[in-house]
């Protein structure tokens, strides 16, 4: 039972963040489209990085 009400809890918050970001977006959607885009860019940058290190691992 407490699993499932903090599951829903978890569930309840993560549509609240969503309709806080929904309502920024309405008010600076460029803003929030620029911040996504450099995090996923960021991300990707990493992931990368990791990659690269890893091959260099297994081929040295």
């Amino acid at each position: 039972m407490s699993a499932q009400s903090n599951i829903y809890s978890s569930y309840s918050r993560t549509r609240y963040t969503i309709k806080q970001a929904e309502c920024q977006a309405k008010n600076t959607p460029k803003t929030l489209i620029r911040a996504l885009i450099s995090v996923q860019q960021q991300r990707f940058t990493r992931h990368k990085r990791v990659a690269r290190a890893l091959r260099m691992d297994a081929g040295g």
